[in-house]
Order: C-alpha cells, then sequence, then structure tokens
C-alpha cells in the first residue's frame, strides 16, 4: 500500500484533510445542526479503544478482591462452581499476564534508552583497566616524587658527592703513580712503559681505553719476568686508565648521565611513567571517544513504551472478549436454567 502511495505521489496529510471534509459535509447533510456530535462520537470510539481495556482490566482486580474477600461463599451455591472458579482463575492470569507486558515492556524500553550493552561493557571494562594502571603506577610514582624531591632539594650536593669519590679514586691513582715513577725512574723497562702510555694520552674513547689494559697484560706477561715488578707495572697500568676513564667522565657527562648513575633508579622509573602516560592516555581517548558514542536515546524510550501499552491494550481485547464470550455462555446457562424453574411453578399453578 505504501509503495503505491510512493509511486502515485500522493500525501497522507492530503488524504487525512479531504476525509475530515466529507465526513463533515456528510455529517452535516444527514444531520443538519448536529453534525459536531459526530466528530464528538468518532473522538469517543477512538477513546474508548483505550480506556475499555483498562476498565476490564479494573473490573478483573476488583473481582479478584471480591474472591479474596468472600472466598467460594458464592461460588458453592452456584450449579457451574467449578466454571465460576475457572472463570475466576482466568481472571488472574488476566492480570499476572497484563502486568507481566507492562514491566517487560518497561525493562525493554528502558534498556533501549541506554546505550548498546556491548558499549556499556567495553566503557565499563576500559574505565576498570584504567584503574588498575593507576593503582599500578602508584608506587612507581611516589618513588619516582621521592627521587624528584631529593635531586631538587640535594641536587648540588649529590654531584658534589659523586665528583668527590671519584675525583678521590683519581687522586690516588696519581699519588700511586708518582711513587711507582719515582722510585723506578732510573728503570729502562719502566720508562719503556711510561713512554708507550703517554702515546696514548690522546685516547678519549673508553673502549679503546679499556682495550690498552689488554694490551699492557699481554706486555707484562712476555716482558717482565720478575713478579714483583710486573704487579707494580700492572698497578702503574690500572691507576693510568683510572685516570683517564675519570678524565673521560668528567668531560664528557651530562647532568642526566649523573643523575643516572647517582640515581639509577630513576632511568626505570621515568621509563614506566613514559609507558604510563603513553598507555593510560590512549585508553583514556577511547574511554572519552565512547563515552561520546554511548547516547541515550529518548525516542527509544517513549516508543518502547508506547508498543508496550498498544501491546497491553490489544491483549486486554483479545483476552476480554473471549472471557465475556464464557461468562456469556454461564450467565445463557443460568438464565436457561431460571426460565425453566419458572415455566415449571406455573405449569404447577395451573394444574392446580
Amino acid at each position: 500500500m505504501f509503495d503505491l502511495i510512493d509511486q502515485y505521489e500522493i500525501s497522507i496529510v492530503w488524504i487525512l484533510i479531504i476525509a475530515v471534509l466529507i465526513l463533515a459535509g456528510f455529517s452535516y447533510w444527514f444531520t443538519k445542526d448536529k453534525f459536531g456530535y459526530t466528530f464528538l462520537g468518532v473522538l469517543r470510539i477512538i477513546a474508548s479503544i483505550i480506556y475499555s481495556p483498562l476498565l476490564y482490566f479494573k473490573n478483573c482486580l476488583i473481582s479478584l478482591t471480591h474472591f479474596g474477600e468472600k472466598g467460594d461463599s458464592e461460588l458453592t451455591e452456584s450449579k457451574q462452581y467449578l466454571l465460576s472458579k475457572i472463570l475466576i482463575i482466568t481472571e488472574f492470569f488476566v492480570v499476572l499476564i497484563g502486568v507481566f507486558i507492562l514491566s517487560s515492556g518497561i525493562i525493554t524500553s528502558w534498556n533501549s534508552f541506554l546505550p548498546p550493552k556491548y558499549l556499556r561493557d567495553q566503557i565499563e571494562s576500559a574505565e576498570k583497566y584504567i584503574h588498575s594502571l593507576d593503582s599500578t603506577f602508584q608506587f612507581a610514582k611516589t618513588n619516582l616524587e621521592r627521587l624528584d624531591n631529593d635531586w631538587n632539594a640535594k641536587k648540588d650536593q649529590l654531584i658534589k658527592n659523586f665528583n668527590d669519590e671519584r675525583g678521590k679514586n683519581k687522586l690516588t691513582a696519581e699519588k700511586e703513580n708518582n711513587t711507582i715513577a719515582a722510585q723506578l725512574s732510573s728503570n729502562v723497562s719502566f720508562q719503556d712503559l711510561k713512554n708507550y702510555l703517554d702515546a696514548k694520552s690522546y685516547l678519549t674513547d673508553k673502549s679503546s681505553i679499556e682495550y690498552t689494559r689488554t694490551d699492557l697484560e699481554n706486555y707484562f706477561l712476555y716482558n717482565i719476568p720478575d713478579e714483583n715488578l710486573k704487579n707494580t707495572f700492572k698497578k702503574y697500568g690500572d691507576n693510568w686508565i683510572t685516570i683517564k676513564l675519570a678524565d673521560i667522565d668528567y668531560s664528557n657527562f651530562s647532568e642526566v648521565d649523573l643523575r643516572n648513575v647517582i640515581q639509577p633508579e630513576y632511568t626505570n622509573l621515568k621509563y614506566q611513567e613514559s609507558n604510563y602516560n603513553s598507555e593510560a592516555g590512549g585508553n583514556k581517548t577511547n574511554l572519552e571517544n565512547m563515552k561520546a558514542e554511548a547516547k541515550y536515546s529518548l525516542k527509544s524510550l517513549l516508543l518502547g513504551l508506547l508498543i508496550t501499552f498498544l501491546s497491553f491494550v490489544l491483549y486486554m481485547w483479545l483476552l476480554g472478549l473471549l472471557l465475556e464470550m464464557i461468562f456469556l455462555m454461564v450467565d445463557l446457562a443460568t438464565n436457561v436454567k431460571k426460565i425453566r424453574s419458572d415455566l415449571e411453578s406455573k405449569l404447577l399453578e395451573k394444574k392446580e
């Protein structure tokens, strides 16, 4: 039908307007000055379609209330006891199912008003995950704040202590080498060692300096047979390497490098903070996007409630008509019995 309307470009609004005008015309033609009551009758019929089932539902409730008050006292006097009891039970189920229709419809309408369940579940999971990230990071955050406070309050002292410790090692190595140089100033092998190390003074790479340590060990192994002298030479070479490494540290260490050495756990904590910021930030962005998508639908709620109410009205119409037909049969049987009883009484009176 709607395809036909679309095909011929028929306007539903104009159909309704013309239909009302035609109805008004015929009403005035047939009823003259009372044609307004025609529209009132139409409105009352439309209203009765809605309120009649509600009145029947009310009567069923009253019937159940009456049965609750009187019990079987009235039913036992009837010849249709079981049938009357079945009708009462049926009215009970009419009320019960009607209430279930309304309650289930309200719940369904409410669920349609809410965002989709899968989206609500995703939002709940995301919120729990972000909460777990916050809880896990809290310990690292506390330690990181402690290190930052210590560094900001004691940075200069911490760096000075570190440099003093390094300087102390370098100073000790220099004193020991000066003593060894004074003792072995006339030793040819020592002079060769000293000249070799002086030639290496240009080195500024730690790996190259460490490689020099290997060269010295090989040299001592094959060229210095005296163990005491070999140990002295080895001590001199180790001290030279300590001095060179300290000089490199002083020239190349930035404040960040120093901090990583002074507070070795700081780097790991900063890495955890970076991971947390990245992961938590991404999840919080996704959560905000999901919340923006999770909109409430007032239209679905109202439509669901309307469908629920119309379903309830249709249900009461169908069940009410069925029950009233059954009641009609019971009343018919009762009336037939009463008519027979009256006829028998009149026949007896005539015979007498």
